[in-house]
């Protein structure tokens, strides 16, 4: 029978400063290897707990996100638009 921990394995990620754990995030974000999945969620979690205690800011409100979005990209002007360049030439994507 497997032996279970007394702390899960990520736990002392709980203890770094909330900078701390922003540098360590960058760090795997750029880190294309999936291994690090978990501390990847973990850190979130963590960040995301703590913003929901003490609110900083540092975390945009979704949902006034969300109404900027629509106020400044969903617009009709914007119809048939993308908001990012494809990969065809002048940004016209071609299907073959």
């Amino acid at each position: 029978m497997a032996e279970k921990h007394p702390h899960p394995p990520h736990d002392h990620l709980d203890r770094l400063s909330t900078e701390q754990l922003e540098v360590l995030l960058r760090a795997d974000l750029a880190d294309p290897d999936q291994s690090k999945e978990a501390v990847i969620f973990h850190i979130l979690n963590v960040l995301e707990q703590r913003e929901q205690k003490a609110p900083t800011g540092r975390l945009p409100d979704a949902d006034q996100a969300w109404t900027e979005f629509k106020q400044f990209y969903d617009i009709p002007e914007g119809e048939s638009q993308t908001l990012y360049p494809t990969d065809g030439p002048q940004g016209d994507s071609e299907d073959d």
